[in-house]
């Protein structure tokens, strides 16, 4: 799951309607967003862009 820039990575979030995910990767610098990752390509077209609230539970380790 993904990348907020402003979370280091291995932070853990509970994003509501998802669950627990962990920032793995990185998106666009500046963006606050997250990306939810998803195994078909069907599945993100359906799941398109949502607005979700969302809390960190764990600071990462902020490693590259």
């Amino acid at each position: 799951m993904i990348g907020a820039a402003w979370l280091p990575l291995g932070s853990r979030l509970w994003v509501s309607g998802i669950g627990p995910v962990t920032i793995e990767d990185r998106g666009a610098p500046g963006l606050f967003s997250v990306d939810v990752f998803v195994w078909r390509c069907a599945d993100a077209w359906t799941w398109g862009r949502q607005w979700r609230a969302m809390r960190v539970w764990r600071w990462g380790w902020g490693g590259n």
